[in-house]
């Protein structure tokens, strides 16, 4: 289960600049200022299923593909554009990019045999993300219905149904249940998110 605290919401401008400019001074003025203002008022990262990534604070990977020669140079590519800071183009975006560019499909696996939980708690509520039951959870309808009962009480939220293939190999799909929080200020499903078919293939 992963849930941030109750905290207030931080402020939007993390850094002064101050930070960034010593990692990446080739995007700031000679008195050490940012030449970009950060903004998040940017529309969803990419339209239509582009704008679906990994959104875990899980995952198995490789450290050694991590660490080869091609994934460091779009890292370093990533870091240096200077987005991170101006757009927010945070740990979500590079990862799945990095997977989706540069590794082959058939090394890809969904893991959606155990529920997981994963959202933001801001003021009591839920504000960004949700939960992903598990094929294989002999509880699933309960852990359902216990979390709309703890977090949705008093929203119109409801469960939804998705059928989820796990590797690309596998014709397969399986059936799982999700509770997203509703929709994002720009309109589009939030996460989790499964597509109007009702399928999440292993794209």
């Amino acid at each position: 289960v992963d849930v941030s605290g109750e905290a207030p919401a931080p402020p939007p401008l993390l850094d002064d600049g101050t930070i960034f400019c010593e990692r990446v001074p080739k995007h700031c003025s000679r008195d050490g200022r940012p030449l970009r203002r950060q903004t998040f008022r940017a529309r969803p990262y990419c339209e239509g299923l582009g704008r679906v990534g990994f959104y875990n604070n899980w995952f198995v990977s490789s450290i050694e593909w991590w660490t080869s020669e091609p994934v460091s140079k779009f890292r370093r590519a990533f870091d240096a554009s200077a987005l991170i800071f101006s757009h927010r183009h945070n740990d979500l975006i590079f990862q799945s990019a990095a997977v989706r560019l540069l590794l082959a499909r058939e090394r890809w696996r969904r893991f959606a045999d155990f529920s997981y939980q994963h959202h933001t708690v801001r003021d009591g509520r839920v504000t960004w993300g949700g939960l992903e039951t598990g094929y294989d959870d002999p509880d699933a309808k309960r852990t359902v219905t216990d979390y709309l009962r703890r977090w949705h009480a008093h929203n119109p939220v409801s469960s939804k149904k998705c059928r989820v293939q796990l590797t690309r190999n596998d014709s397969r799909f399986y059936d799982v249940a999700y509770v997203p929080h509703g929709r994002t200020r720009w309109g589009v499903p939030a996460a989790p998110y499964c597509p109007k078919a009702g399928r999440a293939p292993l794209w």
